[in-house]
């Protein structure tokens, strides 16, 4: 009996130095995963940090295109009413210009009609012989 008691107690013995190991092993385990886990958060914040900042950096690419769009528009807008406005100005100066034109022929035309008279007295003045 004593060397059944004394095998069960050297049983026990290396069972309960197995099962320390065991423990040991298994705290070891379980830090090296909770640093994994906690290494793991870090890495998920980074990514998370640097999403937004993406984010943030393309809200503000969208914005600057926005504003682009409207900088252009607005030029181009202006351009037009520049060049509305010189067609107009230009249009205004032919009209004045073929109005010059017209009163210069017409005055031509009067200028030839008084001089034909004028021609026509005279030639009566020298057969009356004035």
């Amino acid at each position: 009996l004593s060397s059944e008691a004394a095998a069960l107690e050297s049983d026990h013995r290396r069972m309960a130095a197995q099962l320390e190991g065991s423990q040991r092993q298994h705290a070891a385990l379980v830090r090296d995963a909770e640093a994994q886990v906690e290494e793991a958060h870090a890495d998920l914040a980074a990514l998370q940090g640097e999403v937004q900042g993406l984010v943030g950096e393309l809200d503000e690419t969208r914005r600057r295109q926005v504003e682009a769009r409207g900088l252009r528009r607005r030029l181009l807008l202006e351009e037009t009413q520049h060049a509305e406005e010189e067609v107009r100005r230009l249009s205004g100066l032919r009209a004045e210009g073929e109005a010059a034109v017209d009163a210069a022929a017409w005055q031509r035309t009067e200028l030839r009609k008084q001089l034909r008279g004028l021609r026509a007295q005279r030639s009566r003045a020298e057969e009356c012989g004035l």
